[in-house]
């Protein structure tokens, strides 16, 4: 964590012209009537060369609407795009904000913990720095969460919890708890800050922030298998895992969104 870098907004580079024709240089010009595979091929070459070449300059798309983690750079990438209204209104609520995109990019930052993330050192190299002991404490709280979406209500047409989807179970708790304990460290003016016309505390509004991007239709029947867990799931489950979610909506002990024992990462 101490060598994780981010990228936020824009490269500058791309408004540096000399910087942008000097990067393209390298790309080949492909006329009009060759053929598409050895064009692809001569760009896609190109572009790993200039990979391994240019350890410093990051080029990214600013129009991409979420932000993402770069395993071998140990980098979050943040576009400008994500940080536009409706995602991230500047001078918006703070508690939607942290319930939102911080929510986010702390999912974005766990992936340095995933079972991916743990083959790369802080450098960017493959080097696993994982033990026995942090292997089976990351599968137990695999399989802990893989219970829990049980518990929130699969059907049969829902996905099944293979590795990848209960990687990204293990990284939603995560994110979840990791965001809260930042907004938690808010000035009490922005934490305590809640909506007008709302009659509800600004903790319950950050819970439901958390969750509107769940608030989505997508028929999974036709979605391939080894991708994310429904999007109610994603909502629900890291709440029922989070002692903070009972005692903000007063659950009582044993209800179906205060479980006990419950899940955790760390």
């Amino acid at each position: 964590m101490g060598k994780l870098k981010a990228h936020i907004g824009s490269p500058g580079q791309k408004l540096d012209e000399n910087f942008m024709n000097q990067y393209y240089a390298r790309f080949p010009d492909i006329p009009p009537n060759s053929s598409f595979f050895g064009g692809w091929l001569k760009t896609r070459s190109a572009l790993v060369h200039q990979k391994w070449t240019d350890q410093t300059n990051a080029i990214f798309s600013i129009s991409r609407l979420t932000s993402y983690y770069v395993y071998e750079d140990n980098v979050v990438i943040i576009p400008a795009g994500a940080l536009l209204p409706v995602f991230f209104p500047a001078d918006g609520n703070a508690v939607l904000n942290y319930a939102k995109l911080g929510n986010d990019l702390a999912h974005k930052i766990m992936k340095a913990f995933d079972r991916t993330g743990i083959l790369y050192d802080e450098n960017g190299q493959v080097n696993p720095w994982n033990t026995t002991a942090t292997v089976q404490r990351y599968i137990f709280n695999m399989r802990c969460l893989h219970h829990s979406h049980e518990k929130a209500g699969y059907s049969p047409l829902d996905l099944p919890l293979n590795e990848t989807v209960a990687s990204e179970n293990v990284a939603d708790l995560a994110a979840a708890t990791t965001a809260h304990a930042a907004y938690q460290m808010l000035h009490t003016s922005e934490r305590s800050n809640t909506l007008p016309g709302l009659n509800i505390t600004a903790e319950e509004l950050y819970f439901i922030g958390r969750c509107t991007d769940a608030c989505k239709y997508k028929n999974y029947t036709d979605t391939p298998a080894g991708h994310l867990s429904r999007p109610s799931s994603r909502c629900e489950v890291p709440a029922m895992n989070m002692e903070a979610f009972a005692q903000t909506y007063g659950c009582s002990v044993q209800a179906r969104m205060n479980p006990s024992p419950k899940c955790s990462v760390w």
